[in-house]
C-alpha cells in the first residue's frame, strides 16, 4: 500500500511538471512582433486613417507614376533608405528601380518615377535600419502594399508572407541593389515578376497602404492548458498546495 502511494505522489509530481513545462512553452512562443491590432494600428500611424495614394499620368512618349505617403513615423525613428520600386505592366514587363532619396518620417512622401509604359501594379519598400549606437534594436522592412495583403499577411512573419524569402537576406540584397550590384537587382526583379512579391503589389495609380515590421506579426499559438509563469514562485507553490490538498483528502 506504501508503495501505491508513493507511485502516485511521484506520478502527481511528474504531472505537475508537465503543467508547469507546458507554460514554459507557451511563454517561448510569445510575439515579440506586433499583435494583429498592433498591426492593423502601426499600418494606420504610419499613413493616417485613409490609405495612401498614386497616379499615372502620360506624358508625351513617357508615363509618370506618382506615390504619396504620409509616413508619420518609423519604429526606429529615422529615415526609410534603401527604397526600391517595383513596377509591371499589363503585358508583364517589369522595371526595378532604386530610388535616390530617403523617406523622412513625419509628413509626406513623395515618389515620382518616369517610365517607357504604363505600370498597372506597383510593390515599393525600404529599410529602416537600427541606430547605431542601439544593439538592442532591430532592422525593419517598409513597405506599401496593397489591402489584402495587409489582412491576409496578418499573423505571419516575413519568411511566411514571402516564403521562400527570409527577411535579412531580403534586407541585404535591397541594400545591394540600392548600391548598384546587377546580380541583386536581377535577383529582385525575379522576385518580383515570378516570385512572391508580387501577391502584395497595389494597382498603380490606386491607393495603397503602408507597414512596417520586423516580423509583419507574430500571434501567440492559443493553448488549452492555462498559462502558468514558471518563474513566479508563488503560482508553483499554490499548484502544488492544491496537489496536496487532494492527495490528502483521498487518503481520507
Amino acid at each position: 500500500m506504501t508503495h501505491m502511494k508513493q507511485k502516485r505522489t511521484v506520478m502527481v509530481i511528474a504531472a505537475c511538471t508537465l503543467l508547469l513545462g507546458s507554460g514554459v512553452a507557451v511563454r517561448a512562443q510569445t510575439s515579440v512582433g506586433f499583435s494583429r491590432y498592433e498591426l492593423s494600428r502601426l499600418s494606420r500611424s504610419m499613413s493616417h486613417s485613409q490609405p495612401d495614394s498614386s497616379s499615372v499620368v502620360q506624358q508625351g512618349s513617357t508615363f509618370v507614376a506618382t506615390y504619396n505617403a504620409n509616413i508619420s513615423k518609423t519604429l526606429n525613428g529615422n529615415d526609410v533608405t534603401n527604397v526600391m520600386i517595383f513596377e509591371e505592366d499589363a503585358a508583364g514587363h517589369v522595371r526595378v528601380v532604386a530610388y535616390p532619396n530617403s523617406l523622412a518620417p513625419g509628413g509626406d512622401s513623395v515618389l515620382s518615377d518616369t517610365l517607357s509604359f504604363a505600370p498597372t501594379a506597383t510593390f515599393i519598400v525600404g529599410s529602416n535600419l537600427r541606430q547605431p549606437s542601439d544593439l538592442t534594436a532591430k532592422n525593419h522592412l517598409v513597405m506599401f502594399v496593397n489591402d489584402a495583403f495587409t489582412s491576409s499577411a496578418a499573423g505571419e512573419e516575413f519568411s511566411q508572407a514571402f516564403a521562400p524569402l527570409h527577411e535579412q537576406a531580403f534586407l541585404d540584397a535591397i541594400r545591394r541593389a540600392h548600391d548598384g550590384d546587377a546580380n541583386s537587382m536581377n535577383l529582385l526583379k525575379s522576385e518580383f515578376e515570378n516570385g512572391p512579391l508580387h501577391k502584395a503589389a497595389f494597382t498603380s495609380g490606386g491607393t495603397f497602404r503602408v507597414v512596417s515590421s520586423s516580423a509583419i506579426v507574430v500571434i501567440p499559438p492559443k493553448s488549452a492548458v492555462p498559462e502558468i509563469d514558471p518563474t513566479s514562485s508563488l503560482s508553483a507553490l499554490t499548484l502544488l498546495s492544491g496537489i496536496a490538498l487532494i492527495i490528502r483528502a483521498r487518503k481520507k
